[in-house]
């Protein structure tokens, strides 16, 4: 996909932010590890995606609709705007599970080596960070998915309207010595 095929991307550029290569975190060697954003709040992918649903929702509230809102998170890289990225200490999360014959060195199941490398040298301190950055991301979409739910409301189309909320896959997080998703059903 090119950048000038790209919705997101042509709004960060007519609003300034057009030379942020990365607008969704650096990915490569530091797709595992928090970042705190190169965008503020108010033009986070997380939020342009809310906006554009409620816009869609206010321009067809009087006729049927299907409306398909999808965010990139909570995925890694997990890259967060203030005031996210300290919305939950490290030090308060719980260490990952591991089961009573699995290993506690880490790697990430899939293609890519480096990403591997990476995980498996993260200590206890870099994985609490971790998680806390993806419970943030989660807290971070819930927002959104409220402003979301209110704006259903404020069109009345809340009772006239059918909300289906999934997710496509979890993260691993450490838990059973894993990064990342895969094709086991552990519940962590």
């Amino acid at each position: 996909k090119y950048r000038w095929d790209d919705e997101y991307l042509q709004y960060l550029k007519e609003n300034g932010f057009g030379h942020i290569k990365t607008p969704h975190g650096h990915r490569s060697e530091l797709y595992l590890v928090p970042q705190t954003s190169q965008l503020p709040e108010t033009h986070h992918g997380t939020t342009w995606v809310a906006n554009r649903t409620m816009d869609f929702l206010k321009q067809n509230r009087k006729r049927r609709f299907f409306c398909w809102c999808s965010f990139i998170e909570p995925h890694p890289p997990f890259q967060l705007p203030e005031p996210y990225t300290t919305m939950y200490k490290p030090e308060d999360m719980s260490p990952p599970i591991l089961g009573e014959n699995e290993p506690e060195s880490v790697y990430v199941e899939g293609r890519n080596a480096v990403h591997r490398t990476f995980a498996e040298k993260f200590d206890n301190e870099m994985i609490a960070k971790i998680r806390a950055y993806y419970y943030a991301s989660v807290s971070h979409v819930d927002y959104h998915i409220g402003r979301i739910l209110n704006a259903l409301e404020d069109n009345g189309l809340n009772d006239n309207t059918v909300v289906i909320y999934v997710s496509d896959h979890g993260e691993y997080l450490a838990d059973h010595g894993l990064w990342g998703k895969g094709a086991c059903f552990y519940e962590s």
